[in-house]
């Protein structure tokens, strides 16, 4: 195997193992993105317990029911 022929396969190893991070790395980078995005719309859909969209809070209000009241 001559020099030149070793010059070329360890080019063709380093420029498929770049190729393979650039995929790699924009797929994670585009998925952290997409994660983003979705905890954002369903923040902003549906706001956390307690908060209206106006900003006022909401008071926890229970009501008292009546005993019923027995047959006898």
């Amino acid at each position: 195997m001559s020099l030149a022929a070793k010059v070329y396969l360890v080019l063709w190893i380093i420029l498929s193992l770049a190729l393979l991070f650039l995929f790699t790395f924009t797929f994670f980078i585009g998925a952290i993105i997409v994660g983003i995005l979705v905890m954002a719309v369903n923040f902003f859909r549906n706001p956390p317990e307690g908060i209206r969209p106006n900003g006022s809070p909401i008071s926890n209000t229970t009501r008292i029911y009546p005993r019923p009241r027995s047959r006898d």
